[in-house]
């Protein structure tokens, strides 16, 4: 378990840790490390929390929360809520509110594939010429290679 109940964004073991506007949960294969996205509704940023099984235990977590980074500055997740894991579980990819980002786990750089975070709207397009507005789900072919994302607030696939 990780969590109090109390509404607030504080990293910990078990029941130290806190979240707030908690989304989607994804673990690895092996259950050991999971992710959640967090809408934090004015407490800090939003963000993509991560929780490792601690060792010894079948049910407690430690939380911790990594700071992304991007190249084009653009680091903070807008609302993130769809969440699904890459078949080499090295990369998360993201839905948010105007885009879909990748997260690379291991050098914890944030790269928007498609939309713009923070600007919505719909349109049908590759790249920052597509507009979303509420990604709320995500799926992932498994062999990686196509991945299909639902756009609640614009009611598309």
């Amino acid at each position: 378990m990780a969590g109090s109940g109390v509404y607030s964004l504080d990293d910990g073991i078990g029941t130290l840790a806190k979240f707030a506007g908690l989304h989607v949960v994804v673990a690895s294969a092996d259950f050991k490390t999971a992710w959640v996205s967090q809408d934090s509704f004015g407490l800090g940023p939003n963000t993509v929390r991560k929780l490792t099984l601690v060792e010894g235990s079948a049910d407690e977590w430690e939380s911790s929360t990594p700071k992304w980074f991007s190249s084009s500055g653009d680091s903070e997740l807008a609302d993130p809520q769809g969440l699904v894991l890459g078949s080499n579980e090295t990369e998360l990819f993201v839905g948010e509110y105007g885009a879909v980002s990748l997260l690379n786990l291991k050098t914890k750089e944030s790269t928007v594939l498609a939309g713009t975070r923070h600007r919505v709207g719909y349109k049908d397009g590759v790249g920052t010429h597509a507009f979303f507005e509420g990604v709320r789900h995500l799926a992932l072919h498994k062999g990686g290679e196509m991945l299909a994302v639902s756009d609640s607030d614009n009611t598309v696939l």
